[in-house]
């Protein structure tokens, strides 16, 4: 609309020829698609308490700078927000936007008369007869807009809240309420609510919302009332995880072996949650580190665990026994369960013990007879070893067994070995006479702590 009072009151004083301003009102939806408003704007039908909005935007289209000098609204039931601070320049082109809101205070019909600056636009909204949402919090009854959210407050895990909830009609006429429906989810409607229903003037309908969540988190959901919305809203946490036990099954504590470690829970979890499970050693005597010391399920040393509502144990793919390798290295190691802030511990002990050998492998040539040997000394001390040749009569050869002092050697060995206590070695014999009158052989190893003696190998 042309604001030509005010261009020719200018052109009377400054006796000169100006350009127009002009200012157009546009209604907005919600893509942005301005259509020009003329002269009325029908809100949509909003029910007593909630809250309906329509966007304008007001643009320069003419070719000079004008002013916003007014922005307001007459009538019950209307506001406007969103304009600048008036008196507001608007160049060419440019505009302002701002929202025209309707909340009326109960059912009928409502009109105003919407003002800028010499523009007029006549308003009109209509509040139908419907049931009102009301709501039960902490025993004080309240209506539920759709500018609300009730929120049914943070609660434990796989427990439940339930909030009554009552459809009401505060008018003068016998509303219905033709459907009913919870967004699926941790929200459900429970009792007996036979819908569609009648209300006459006065009369109320009670029912109830549930909120069971079975999982720790934030929840929202929306409750339908013949298409109107009121929001729901509730958060759980998971309860806490039960106190992990750590027990060995196996009364085996010595090296080279594989053995179960069993967590099992002071009671059954009551919720959803995750456990690690780590491993760490500590050698006897400034020992370097046993890499072979490490879970078997994943040859690391640490297990993540997903613990579900019932579990009585950690499960490693359904397996409650968890097995791990003690390595070739006196030590202790120590395993940790850590859950949320809190961890427990237990120790697995591997003391020094005498040395372990395999069978040797004898083998004779036309001079000699070479010995190949492996084991582990998980003390890193060994000190001897001693050979027990025998004749095919049964006679030890030479009357006594070879006695070999390896101490100096295997402490340069173990000292450039990061890789536990196991060694290998290949010894040769020279034979006097024929090999062939070599029959067998008995070793033994010594360290600091004992001997072992291998069983007789014949060959």
């Amino acid at each position: 609309m042309k604001s030509g009072f005010c261009l020719s009151f200018l052109a009377l004083v400054f006796v000169l020829p100006r350009l127009n301003a002009e200012f157009v009102l546009y209604q907005l939806s919600d893509e942005g698609q301005e259509t020009p408003v003329v002269s009325r704007i029908a809100m949509n039908d909003t029910t007593a308490g909630d809250v309906s909005e329509v966007r304008f935007r007001l643009r320069n289209t003419g070719k000079k700078n004008d002013f916003v000098k007014s922005a307001y609204v007459r009538g019950a039931g209307f506001t406007i927000s969103g304009t600048p601070s008036l008196p507001f320049l608007v160049l060419p082109g440019l505009n302002i936007d701002f929202r025209l809101r309707f909340q009326p205070n109960g059912p009928g019909t409502f009109s105003g008369t919407l003002y800028v600056n010499d523009l007029q636009v006549f308003v009109l909204g209509r509040a139908p007869d419907v049931a009102s949402v009301w709501v039960d919090q902490g025993g004080s009854w309240r209506m539920v807009t759709n500018l609300d959210e009730v929120d049914f407050g943070r609660i434990l895990a796989h427990t439940t809240v339930t909030l009554r909830f009552a459809f009401r009609n505060t008018g003068g006429l016998t509303v219905r309420v033709g459907s009913v429906q919870v967004s699926p989810g941790a929200f459900t409607l429970i009792g007996s609510l036979s819908v569609p229903l009648e209300l006459p003037p006065g009369r109320e309908a009670v029912f109830s919302l549930q909120f069971a969540p079975l999982r720790g988190g934030i929840f929202r959901s929306t409750l339908l009332v013949d298409g109107r919305t009121v929001r729901l809203a509730g958060s759980a946490y998971e309860p806490p995880l039960p106190e992990p036990l750590l027990t060995f099954p196996s009364a085996t504590y010595e090296s080279g072996r594989q053995l179960p470690l069993v967590v099992r829970f002071a009671e059954p979890a009551r919720g959803n949650g995750v456990m690690q499970l780590a491993l760490s050693f500590v050698p006897r005597q400034g020992a370097p580190d046993d890499p072979a010391i490490q879970f078997v399920s994943n040859f690391t040393r640490q297990l993540t665990f997903d613990v579900r509502t019932g579990d009585e144990t950690l499960l490693w793919k359904g397996n409650p026994e968890l097995l791990f390798q003690t390595g070739t290295t006196a030590g202790v190691i120590r395993f940790t369960v850590t859950f949320g802030s809190d961890s427990r511990s237990a120790e697995f002990v591997i003391p020094p013990s005498s040395p372990y050998v395999e069978p040797p492998l004898v083998q004779r040539t036309l001079s000699s007879v070479v010995v190949t040997l492996s084991g582990f000394d998980n003390s890193r001390s060994l000190t001897a070893l001693s050979f027990t040749w025998y004749h095919k009569d049964g006679s030890v050869i030479g009357g006594a067994p070879l006695v070999s002092a390896v101490g100096p050697a295997f402490a340069r060995y173990f000292s450039g070995y990061g890789g536990g206590g196991g060694f290998s070695l290949r010894a040769a014999f020279p034979v006097s006479g024929s090999p062939e009158n070599i029959a067998g052989l008995v070793l033994e190893a010594t360290n600091e702590t004992g001997s072992t003696r291998t069983v007789r190998v014949g060959f």
